[in-house]
């Protein structure tokens, strides 16, 4: 499986996605709001490890859901914008 970590969680809308990802896909990043509407989407190619910069400072503070989706996994994480 492939490893992800955000960070820094919470914080005002600049997180890093670090992907280790065994071999290069196509990653999908997906940002939901709490009432489940996309408000973020962008495809980032991903190979060994990397880090993504997820720039969110649009967004309102709250809690969002971030899915990072690839042909191998779907990974779900919570982070929080204050």
């Amino acid at each position: 499986p492939m490893a992800v970590q955000v960070y820094p969680n919470p914080n005002n809308g600049l997180f890093y996605i670090k992907v280790n990802s065994k071999k290069e896909v196509n990653a999908n990043i997906i940002i939901y709001d709490l009432n489940g509407r996309e408000v973020y989407n962008r495809t980032a190619l991903v190979s060994g490890v990397m880090v993504v910069e997820l720039r969110l400072e649009n967004l309102g503070t709250g809690m969002y859901t971030m899915r990072l989706i690839t042909p191998e996994q779907t990974t779900i994480r919570k982070i929080v914008i204050n």
